[in-house]
């Protein structure tokens, strides 16, 4: 992180011309547990994340008995912070959901990292569930939930992670059915540099939309394609330079 962290907020504090005290928060995510600035969210959620993982692992498998329920309750303790933050801190809770929302979905990826790393087959019926069930439960929240309550925007969020998670499976299984050439040496190139893209997009989206003239164009992603294409070529240019030193 700091290698391509610390050039981009110093960039972003000349560009916006802020100082030395709230730079330092930026470069250490402070800003956003404190002001909830959400421009990093996601790595000031994963670093600690990730020192948890090992420790989580052990309490998921570290007892050949026992398994289901500690995933449960894994799960159960990935939901529990959102419910309290509801319920006693909303103002803060706001500011901060998109990190603490994304909990369960971090302990639904532990869960199946395992089932990916021993290349466990997924049964083609869970392919036709996700098919009907992610619809039926999307219409559901929309027809039933009402927008304003508390809860309507974890629970969309949780169908998201849901809806995201059976994307990856079936795009994985897609593949290994489709014979790829050219495609594949593509995928591979991007994949090995998936890492270095996921740490630099959202801070190339950010410096190209305080560099341009029109500043909905890069935050408003979905009003224009060339756009997603600016955005796509530098992430990648830049992630496979990343990659490349860092190696």
């Amino acid at each position: 992180y700091l290698p391509v962290g610390i050039p981009f907020w110093i960039a972003d504090a000349l560009i916006l011309r802020y100082g030395a005290g709230r730079l330092l928060e930026n470069i250490l995510m402070i800003s956003f547990w404190t002001r909830g600035t959400k421009t990093v969210w996601y790595l000031a959620l994963l670093l600690p994340l990730y020192m948890l993982a090992p420790l989580i692992y052990v309490f998921l498998y570290g007892r050949k008995t026992g398994k289901t329920n500690r995933a449960v309750l894994c799960l159960a303790v990935s939901v529990l912070p959102n419910l309290l933050l509801i319920l006693w801190g909303n103002d803060y809770y706001e500011k901060t959901e998109i990190a603490w929302s994304r909990l369960l979905i971090f302990c639904l990826g532990l869960i199946l990292g395992k089932a990916v790393a021993e290349k466990r087959r997924i049964p083609a019926a869970i392919y036709g569930a996700g098919l009907v069930l992610i619809p039926v439960l999307y219409l559901a929240l929309f027809l039933f939930l009402p927008s304003g309550m508390r809860l309507s925007g974890l629970l969309e969020r949780y169908a998201g992670s849901l809806m995201a998670i059976w994307i990856c499976l079936a795009a994985a299984n897609l593949f290994e059915r489709i014979p790829l050439a050219a495609p594949g040496k593509v995928c591979a190139f991007l994949g090995r540099r998936s890492l270095e893209c996921y740490l630099v997009h959202v801070m190339v989206l950010h410096l190209m939309n305080d560099v341009s003239r029109d500043r909905s164009r890069y935050l408003g992603l979905g009003k224009s394609a060339a756009a997603y294409l600016d955005l796509m070529a530098l992430c990648v240019l830049l992630a496979n330079l990343i990659y490349r030193l860092a190696r």
